[in-house]
């Protein structure tokens, strides 16, 4: 009943009417030997309160809460200057191009729901809907990356064209291997099955290229040569049939190995 709800909620309207009742709880708690202590506030949400007529923030406590609604545009720009920093240092000019306005548009949707979240804690007839302003603000932004953000950043992500040469190229039977690189999920997810993963040493190496009719691996660009040449030295071909960001694609068949080489050494 509506009264029940009230009488669950009491402790949390304790921290605003009454904090001496709380202060006095707390202390009860330190005179018998309690370390730490915490407010009793996990119903004293604006959203939950306002249920009951105490959604507002008391007159007392809207400075603190325009401080911290204030931390979120400070974070967003301290956060915009990092962001600069790192693409300076790392050369990421390109990757800017490609999702540099979709990270723009975020940071203006949390600066704008922010300030907006801020303007309503300060007004006292207004700030009941600072809770509300704010879940508004973090559904966009869900919504935003879900159906905009991260779709513009498949152009970063190296796995999914390299896939689809897999997926146009393999044959039934063909193995697919990742060695080096931190994408066997995504190949499982872009791919048939049959993805492996393959530890970076010689031996693992030759065994898992040797045992299948065929092999696609993805693995680092750098590594290509060493590879190839472990290749040849078995009697198999190998060719490189897709690169993407410093990630490559080897298709490696041709006569199988002899027996011994499929056995680590």
């Amino acid at each position: 009943s509506g009264s029940e709800e009230v009488l669950a909620l009491r402790y949390e309207i304790l921290n605003v009417t009454r904090p001496d009742v709380i202060g006095d709880i707390h202390l009860q708690y330190l005179e018998a030997g309690a370390d730490i202590v915490e407010t009793n506030s996990f119903q004293g949400s604006p959203i939950v309160l306002a249920e009951f007529g105490y959604g507002a923030v008391p007159g007392p406590f809207v400075p603190s809460a325009i401080a911290s609604a204030l931390t979120i545009p400070l974070f967003i720009g301290a956060l915009g200057i990092a962001i600069v920093i790192f693409i300076r240092n790392n050369h990421y000019e390109s990757a800017t191009a490609i999702v540099g306005p979709q990270v723009e548009v975020l940071g203006v949707l949390m600066l704008i729901g922010s300030l907006v979240t801020v303007a309503a804690v300060a007004t006292r007839n207004w700030n009941w809907l600072a809770p509300y302003v704010l879940g508004a603000t973090s559904g966009a932004l869900v919504l935003f990356i879900a159906f905009v953000a991260e779709p513009a950043a498949e152009a970063l992500k190296p796995i999914p064209p390299l896939a689809a040469i897999i997926q146009a190229q393999r044959s039934p039977g063909s193995v697919v291997g990742v060695r080096g690189v931190a994408g066997t999920y995504a190949l499982i997810f872009y791919t048939a099955p049959g993805v492996v993963t393959l530890e970076e040493d010689n031996s693992d190496f030759r065994v898992s290229s040797c045992a299948p009719p065929d092999l696609f691996l993805v693995t680092r660009l750098a590594d290509v040569p060493a590879l190839t040449r472990l290749v040849a030295a078995e009697g198999r071909h190998s060719a490189t049939v897709g690169q993407a960001r410093g990630v490559a694609v080897i298709h490696i068949d041709g006569p199988r190995c002899a027996e011994g080489s499929r056995r680590p050494t």
